[in-house]
């Protein structure tokens, strides 16, 4: 991330807190990537817990190249949940145990992840739920929009799976990269 490289080239003058405070001020999610490794994030994505794992993730995303906006992607949240705040129960709150369960046992799957922006993107977003089913027929053990979208991502077993999923994606069209982190 592009504020990490400049604190270690002026010698690191920012402490972790202040790169992360500094971060906030660029997007919700800036924090947690300044960090680099697992984390809950809560509130905006500024209040953040890194947890332990050792888990090791085998990530296609795929991406076609189709835009949403963030402010239209609340918009048809707003009109989905009435004016959407976070305050109406949307379903994800009950996904929070699964997901810590899934780190702790060092697995990812399907029941523990959620997006609330996936389902109305996809409406306005076709290839990008055309993605998502396809990363699941290769045999992610799960699939998901990533953030407000488009991207989407499948997290396989194996790094073979991954490399040949990320090849068919390619083929169809996709923007796609494969990454391996231990997280």
């Amino acid at each position: 991330l592009g504020i990490n490289a400049l604190n270690r080239i002026f010698k690191k003058p920012l402490t972790l807190k202040a790169l992360c405070s500094l971060g906030s001020a660029i997007g919700s999610d800036v924090p947690y990537c300044v960090m680099g490794k697992t984390a809950l994030c809560e509130g905006r994505g500024e209040i953040i817990t890194p947890l332990s794992t050792d888990m090791s993730l085998h990530t296609v995303i795929a991406s076609s190249g189709e835009r949403i906006s963030t402010p239209a992607a609340y918009k048809c949240l707003d009109s989905e949940y009435v004016c959407f705040n976070g305050s109406v129960k949307t379903g994800g709150e009950e996904k929070l145990p699964l997901i810590m369960k899934d780190i702790r046992e060092g697995k990812l799957s399907e029941e523990g992840i959620f997006n609330i922006f996936e389902e109305p993107a996809f409406r306005t977003s076709p290839k990008a739920k055309s993605a998502k089913s396809m990363l699941t027929e290769l045999g992610a053990r799960c699939a998901m929009m990533s953030g407000s979208g488009p991207s989407v991502f499948g997290v396989f077993d194996n790094a073979e799976s991954a490399v040949l999923a990320a090849e068919a994606l390619k083929k169809e069209g996709y923007r796609t990269f494969y990454a391996k982190s231990a997280v």
